[in-house]
């Protein structure tokens, strides 16, 4: 399974229409989001732009206030990261509509990103770990 997501980064990268909605993007991508190319049935290729935000300190800080809870949305500050790109390179091509159920499948897997992590930081399961994905949209990509 590993050589065939190396496999399918690589072909990507070195695909002039990728290339170009990756550069198209760096402001966006420098901000803590991603960017990765999508192909929607039908359409084509297209970049879809995801970012997730964590809040450093809940309602209630006792527990928040710890140098391990900050250490662990640090680390979850980038590897959520990786999770999207995955999950989104995973899909050969998907239709318009899927898109909804991509953003619930991304959600899904940083909460079980979330629920593996902690234990690593020493923090409890009920601890809350509060996070939006605050940005979750297409662009056209940039034709040379």
């Amino acid at each position: 399974m590993n050589y065939r997501v190396i496999l399918l980064a690589t072909i990507l990268f070195t695909s002039s229409y990728s290339f170009a909605g990756f550069s198209s993007y760096e402001s966006f991508s420098s901000n803590g989001g991603v960017v990765a190319p999508i192909m929607l049935n039908e359409q084509g290729l297209f970049n879809l732009a995801v970012s997730v935000q964590f809040i450093r300190e809940p309602y209630e800080k006792a527990p928040y206030e710890s140098d391990e809870y900050h250490s662990l949305i640090s680390r979850l500050s980038v590897e959520w990261q990786g999770i999207v790109i995955q999950n989104i390179l995973d899909i050969p091509s998907i239709e318009p509509a899927g898109l909804s159920d991509l953003k619930k499948t991304i959600e899904s897997a940083i909460d079980k990103l979330i629920k593996e992590t902690k234990p690593k930081y020493g923090i409890k399961d009920s601890t809350e770990v509060v996070y939006t994905v605050d940005s979750f949209y297409l662009t056209e990509v940039a034709r040379k």
